[in-house]
């Protein structure tokens, strides 16, 4: 073989034609492309993570899934459904194992609403939270916040038990001499029957486990 023949030994490769490693024009890829395929990787690998963690919650190999949780929120502290998922596992841990897990689902949604103050998803499943635990106060001032960064949310406010709790709270203010008025007291009156129509907790949920 002459290696002064004119030619680069690498001159099959700088035309597209495959390399060492077998993949015709690998290493020449546009920027652009590199780029996209790169984020695809990541949102596979993040959602592979995901699922496999909620699998462990499902198993209640609590233990573990509290890693695998850890772990992606670490990765990616913007994946909302991440921080949902792992509140809902420790309410259902609470419930059967540790009540005291109830406080760590809450302090969950509180940073993951620290970490991605913008999210409605958040601050709508931790006004959920609070509304089944018979917290009034704070699940109103949750979901309504919820619906100021997420208009699509609104209904949440005509469910029956967030007007029940409304009717609650309004209740203990008019008694201390404080009459209790919400940001969505006039949608909700002007809806007129349409709280009929409303659902149960977590029947809408912005980003939650399946």
């Amino acid at each position: 073989m002459h290696l002064n023949s004119g030619k680069s030994i690498f001159q099959g490769r700088h035309m597209g034609h495959t390399g060492c490693a077998g993949r015709p024009g690998a290493i020449f890829m546009a920027p652009s492309r590199q780029t996209k395929v790169l984020a695809w990787r990541q949102q596979r690998d993040k959602e592979d993570m995901y699922e496999h963690a909620l699998e462990l919650s499902r198993l209640e190999h609590y233990e573990e899934a509290r890693q695998a949780f850890q772990q992606l929120l670490s990765n990616d502290p913007t994946f909302c459904r991440g921080w949902v998922s792992f509140a809902q596992m420790e309410r259902r841990a609470a419930r059967t194992q540790d009540p005291q897990r109830l406080a760590v689902a809450r302090a969950i949604l509180q940073r993951g609403l620290q970490m991605n103050p913008d999210s409605g998803c958040l601050a709508q499943a931790w006004g959920l939270m609070e509304l089944q635990k018979g917290n009034a106060w704070a699940a109103l001032r949750l979901l309504e916040r919820c619906v100021e960064m997420d208009s699509a949310l609104e209904p949440v406010l005509r469910w029956k038990p967030v007007n029940a709790a409304r009717l609650t709270v309004a209740g203990a203010a008019a008694s201390r001499g404080r009459p209790w008025r919400t940001a969505s007291s006039s949608s909700s009156s002007s809806s007129g029957g349409s709280s009929s129509r409303a659902g149960k907790p977590g029947a809408r949920v912005a980003c939650a486990s399946a």
